[in-house]
């Protein structure tokens, strides 16, 4: 997605007295804090749906950001692709057959999409999970915390 972003520079940390307003004020990624650097203790991640698909309701209305991403049409899966390239970040995907607010086989192709772009992927299939269900305890899903965290750990290494 580096092409959607052209002329912008890398973002760098620059002191909370910066007028920048593309700077880091306070984050510092080579400060060390407690024997770690900060990149360490707050590695960027994000959340694939509310920072690439929800296109922004606020008290100026609906739909207040464009995140066609030069699709023709939001929603269809011409869309959903080119939102997936070579710079998409490595991804923790787990999902379940039964899950009721997104339909299982949009998982699989988000899945398969990430791997044709060589993308880091790995996914934990479920078969009875509800959506939203946090560290989901008591479940097939349960520890997917801690293998997300663990795929991430060990693509950083590599």
């Amino acid at each position: 997605m580096t092409e959607i972003f052209k002329g912008i520079p890398e973002i760098r940390f620059e002191g909370k007295d910066s007028t920048n307003p593309l700077a880091f004020k306070y984050y510092d990624a080579d400060r060390v804090i407690m024997g770690k650097k900060m990149s360490e203790h707050l590695p960027f991640a994000m959340a694939w749906w509310h920072n690439l698909c929800a296109a922004g309701t606020d008290m100026f209305g609906r739909d207040t950001a464009d995140k066609s991403f030069g699709a023709a049409e939001k929603g269809t899966m011409e869309h959903a692709k080119a939102k997936v390239d070579a710079n998409y970040p490595k991804t923790y995907i787990w999902c379940s057959e039964s899950d009721a607010v997104v339909p299982y086989a949009n998982s699989l192709r988000m899945i398969e999409e990430l791997k044709k772009n060589n993308v880091p992927v790995k996914s934990l299939i479920c078969r009875n999970v509800d959506h939203g269900v946090g560290p989901a305890t008591g479940t097939e899903a349960q520890g997917w915390i801690d293998k997300a965290v663990e795929f991430w750990l060990k693509e950083e290494r590599e």
